[in-house]
């Protein structure tokens, strides 16, 4: 419905690495935006557990669990992850 507001879940199906898929910057917005054909994550890291599970803060009702065993994504940094949409699951959770 158009004008309705809903929850939703973002998975993102790959792992997160700098110089594969992710950039440390200072530049833009948080956000999730489109570029080129593909979806471009930016955030804060907030947090990261020992198994690897990292914790971005993509806006103040936002933050999303990816996984990541890059040691050099630690938290504060600022990263910018470029995903393609089928590393993307986007379930809505109520309305």
């Amino acid at each position: 419905m158009v004008g309705a507001t809903y929850d939703a879940e973002l998975d993102v199906e790959d792992s997160i690495e700098l110089g594969r898929n992710a950039t440390i910057t200072s530049d833009g917005d948080n956000g999730i935006s489109m570029e080129a054909g593909k979806v471009v994550v930016t955030g804060v890291i907030e947090s990261r557990d020992g198994d690897g599970m990292t914790y971005l803060r993509v806006a103040r009702d936002c933050l999303l669990m990816i996984e990541s065993d890059d040691d050099d994504l630690g938290v504060g940094s600022r990263v910018r992850i470029s995903l393609s949409g089928g590393e993307l699951q986007l379930t809505p959770m109520g309305g």
